[in-house]
């Protein structure tokens, strides 16, 4: 299953008019800073293995063997801005899942996360309480 927010097919619409591209938009699992794996986009074409869902007119695919791992998958868009990665409110998407909770690691690009980050959700990072 796949959730997409108003605010984030909004902003997935916008981007892909602004740039004139006409691409699915794929869910894929790839490494990122200091929080690890995580889901992210890319553009590209269907694939044998892959599920397709349309919202909203945008066509999102998504490997079968991944949203098997993931179960139900939501993305959202937030214009909030608190300078740390680890939360999911740096200015843009995010893609969370129901059988995988992404934690900030504790190292890399935010130079507040401690390893207390890794016992606490996402949401509740120190670095997004200013501490």
């Amino acid at each position: 299953m796949l959730i997409v927010t108003n605010p984030a097919i909004a902003a997935i619409k916008e981007h892909l008019s602004q740039h004139s591209m006409d691409s699915a938009v794929r869910i894929t699992m790839m490494g990122g800073c200091c929080i690890g794996e995580n889901l992210r986009f890319t553009l590209g074409e269907t694939q044998l293995n892959d599920l397709a869902f349309t919202v909203d007119s945008v066509l999102f695919l998504i490997d079968r063997n991944l949203a098997a791992q993931c179960g139900a998958i939501k993305v959202d868009f937030a214009s909030e801005y608190d300078h740390c990665q680890c939360t999911g409110r740096n200015g843009g998407f995010s893609i969370s899942s129901e059988r995988f909770t992404f934690r900030c690691g504790g190292k890399g690009g935010c130079e507040r996360c401690t390893a207390a980050c890794m016992e606490r959700a996402e949401d509740a990072c120190i670095c997004a309480q200013g501490r």
